[in-house]
C-alpha cells in the first residue's frame, strides 16, 4: 500500500508538499495513469475497511460514507478515510515481445 507519505519518501522528499500532491494527481489521472487511488476507512473503534471504488468516489464527490459494517452514515467521513495508491501499468505501455 502506497500512501502520500510513502510516495514522498520514495521521491526523496521529507514531507508531502503541493508539488508532490500535483505529481500524484497526474500519476492517478492521466491517460496512462501509473497509480490507482483507493480509500481505507478507519472506524472510531479502530477497525479498518477497504472501500470499493464506487464508495470511495462517492465520498470524494459528496463527503458522505455509509459504514460498511453498520450501514449508518459516518459523521465527518473525509477525516476518517486514508487514501492509498496501487501501481497500475496500462496495457498501452507494455512492451510487446516480438
Amino acid at each position: 500500500m502506497l500512501t502520500y507519505n510513502a510516495l514522498s519518501g520514495l521521491a526523496g522528499r521529507d514531507k508531502v508538499d503541493t508539488d508532490m500532491v500535483s505529481a500524484i494527481n497526474f500519476l492517478t489521472s492521466s491517460r496512462w495513469a501509473l497509480l490507482e487511488a483507493h480509500g481505507q476507512f478507519v472506524a472510531d473503534d479502530g477497525s479498518e475497511f477497504s472501500l470499493d471504488d464506487d464508495d470511495f468516489q462517492h465520498l470524494l464527490a459528496t463527503g458522505e460514507l455509509i459504514h460498511p459494517a453498520t450501514g449508518d452514515p459516518v459523521p465527518d467521513a473525509r477525516t476518517k478515510v486514508m487514501p492509498y495508491f496501487v501501481v497500475n501499468f496500462p496495457a498501452e505501455l507494455e512492451v510487446q515481445a516480438g
